[in-house]
């Protein structure tokens, strides 16, 4: 954010200082725009977000200090920077406005270089605290995401599969799991090579995401192996969804150049209503390996379900 872009609003119902201040901001590059009582300004925040605000106190009806705290109160402006021009110069008028969140004070009659350099600061803050935001943001993704599918990794699996197993016990909904397994992966990785088995999981791990619903939690396991969680729905429904995708990477071979790389899977599915006694996400996960091995042993590419 820079003084090209930067939106600041100024709120006075004193004209000659809406002009002062906004010439000074206006030739500095800055976008301004101004409002003439609390109203005015509460309508203008809500519906333009400005990056910063210059904001008067006595005002006729709603004071500068009414006009802040509603503003901090509402998620999508409490981070908007709020800077109070007065001319009350008391402690206690300047204490209270920080109280209801106001980050400066600029006494009246402002200078000229002082407004710019507080105004400057501010927005230089403001742009640092959400560089840092998004940066944070793209750490977590990047802690809970497979590096090379981009689904969710077996870390963020676990932590959310404890979260929903507790909330089903307490409650009473199931949840089901899904363990899937790439049939005779290391093929593919002995014929194409590990760069071309790499892409062949990206492939598969895209089908997976394509079927799965928006809150549904589906994480490379590790290896070859894929696992989703479905919230709310019981195994006779997550077996469907799991066939569904059986049936798409049968159906869907990675193309490679010339070549179509055909790929099956088997996958195992339970739910917490087979698997009442379990108390941890671990023993699901063991019921569901077990409906896997049996679909191996059957044959492969095929979904059981675990009954017992």
């Amino acid at each position: 954010m820079d003084s090209l872009t930067a939106t600041i609003l100024i709120v006075d119902d004193a004209e000659d200082n809406l002009e002062i201040l906004g010439e000074i901001l206006s030739f500095n590059g800055y976008k301004v725009k101004t409002a003439r009582s609390g109203e005015a300004a509460l309508k203008w925040v809500q519906e333009t977000l400005p990056d910063l605000i210059l904001l008067d106190i006595l005002m006729p009806g709603m004071d500068g200090f009414e006009i802040c705290k509603r503003i901090k109160a509402q998620n999508s402006m409490k981070d908007i920077p709020v800077i109070f021009v007065s001319s009350m110069t008391d402690i206690d008028s300047k204490v209270r406005g920080f109280k209801v969140g106001g980050v400066d004070y600029i006494n009246k009659p402002f200078q000229h270089a002082e407004v710019l350099v507080r105004v400057n600061t501010h927005l230089t803050l403001l742009r640092l605290r959400e560089h840092l935001e998004m940066q944070n943001t793209e750490l977590e993704r990047l802690a809970n995401t497979d590096y090379l599918t981009d689904l969710n990794n077996r870390r963020c699996f676990f932590r959310a599969a404890e979260e929903k197993l507790t909330g089903a016990n307490l409650c009473g909904a199931p949840i089901s799991i899904t363990l899937i397994d790439l049939d005779h992966f290391k093929r593919v990785n002995d014929t194409y090579g590990h760069l071309i088995g790499d892409r062949v999981l990206v492939h598969v791990a895209q089908l997976i995401r394509s079927h799965c619903r928006e809150y549904d939690v589906a994480a490379r396991y590790g290896g070859e192996e894929f696992v989703i969680l479905h919230p709310s729905i019981a195994r006779q429904n997550a077996y469907l969804v799991a066939e569904r995708i059986r049936k798409k990477v049968e159906e869907t071979p990675f193309l490679r150049e010339s070549d179509k790389i055909s790929i099956t899977m088997s996958a195992g599915v339970v739910d917490t209503i087979a698997c009442k006694d379990c108390l941890r996400i671990d023993d699901v996960l063991a019921k569901a390996d077990l409906a896997l091995y049996r679909a191996k042993d059957a044959g492969r590419n095929q979904v059981v379900i675990f009954e017992g």
